[in-house]
């Protein structure tokens, strides 16, 4: 369920479990996903057909056959590409970043130089550049222990885990229609209910969030409510080693 109140200036996003942590290749669940695809940018982003487009590339991959005898694709990085502290995006942080991607590196080697990077592949992969529009292929920065990345916004130091904010990036080329967000913490009660957070929204406190259901909010007024189908995966698994569960019949 989203929920939100309409205003301008910092956007404020209710969660109820905390920001464990702000990098794109480690993070896993929905909340960090949230707040790092804020801050850094893979080499293409999908459209609203689900089609990879170029966003730190000039243009789609140029695909040619290497000398080995696979497929060479090569993407030119964009020169207006900066990362939030200014400097330029080149091509030896894509190759970076990407050579830390296992889902990547286990597909190609990566290499370049400037601002064109080199991919082989043994063979050629049609989905290869929707893969580099996932957000653990983001381009970030290691720099004295600093993440930065190219994202529309860049998160202000001492942010904890129950409260991040990031301020508006303006060398992204993602140009964000806000000043900021910030994301803070309600957490759930002993019995798990989540009181804090919907109190936040009706106080007005909370600008959006997605993790009440349509039963939190019956009693909320004054805000737009949008119910929308998502998706959850369940799997059941036997232990068919122990003694107890050996013999089929």
């Amino acid at each position: 369920m989203r929920c939100y109140h309409a205003r301008v200036g910092t956007l404020r996003v209710g969660f109820f479990t905390p920001v464990t942590g702000l990098d794109p290749e480690a993070a896993q669940d929905y909340v960090c996903a949230q707040v790092v695809e804020q801050l850094y940018d893979a080499p293409f982003a999908l459209d609203d057909a689900h089609r990879p487009r170029p966003l730190l590339f000039e243009s789609p991959l140029e695909r040619g056959r290497a000398l080995d005898g696979g497929v060479e694709l090569i993407g030119t990085v964009r020169a207006d590409a900066r990362f939030s502290d200014g400097s330029s995006l080149m091509a030896e942080d894509v190759v970076s970043s990407l050579s830390r991607v296992p889902t990547i590196a286990a597909r190609a080697r990566i290499d370049g130089g400037g601002r064109e990077v080199r991919f082989r592949l043994p063979e050629d992969d049609p989905r290869f550049e929707a893969r580099l529009s996932h957000r653990w292929a983001s381009i970030v920065k290691r720099e004295g222990g600093k993440l930065i990345g190219t994202g529309p916004f860049v998160v202000q130091p001492g942010w904890a885990p129950d409260c991040v904010v990031a301020e508006r990036n303006p060398h992204s080329l993602r140009r964000a229609r806000i000043d900021g967000v910030e994301f803070r913490v309600y957490p759930p009660s002993s019995e798990g209910r989540l009181d804090a957070l919907v109190r936040a929204v009706a106080d007005g406190k909370v600008d959006l969030t997605t993790g009440l259901s349509r039963e939190d909010v019956a009693g909320i007024k004054g805000v737009n409510k949008s119910f929308q189908p998502g998706t959850s995966t369940a799997y059941l698994a036997f232990n068919l080693e122990h003694p107890a569960l050996a013999d089929v019949e």
